[in-house]
């Protein structure tokens, strides 16, 4: 299965405050929120991600509730904090034979 690479316009970022109420909130009891973001696509393969990991290469990892995984450069500022994902890849999950998982297969078409 082919990557969908350098998609830049794969996912939309949109900062938000986690509290409405008091926007620019960052302490949360022993929590410090240095960033925070909506993600959005229009994408039907992007949605409902678990599995968010970063690997050893500094690429988030993530896995969509439709049978892919996707992945993305984070560029950081100074102080480490998320300032955008960029490079987004995405591609069906497969098996270890090198088949697309059944999760990705039931994966309905519009």
């Amino acid at each position: 299965m082919a990557v969908d690479s350098d998609n830049s316009s794969l996912v939309d970022l949109s900062p938000i405050d986690v509290d409405p109420k008091h926007p620019g909130r960052t302490e949360f009891g022993a929590l410090r929120l240095v960033s925070a973001f909506h993600l959005s696509s229009r994408d039907e393969r992007f949605g409902g991600l678990s599995g968010l990991s970063i690997g050893s290469d500094g690429r988030l990892y993530a896995i969509s509730d439709q049978g892919f995984w996707l992945s993305a450069k984070m560029v950081r500022n100074e102080n480490d904090a998320l300032m955008n994902l960029l490079d987004w890849q995405i591609a069906p999950l497969l098996t270890p034979s090198g088949h697309q998982s059944a999760v990705t297969c039931a994966m309905p078409r519009h």
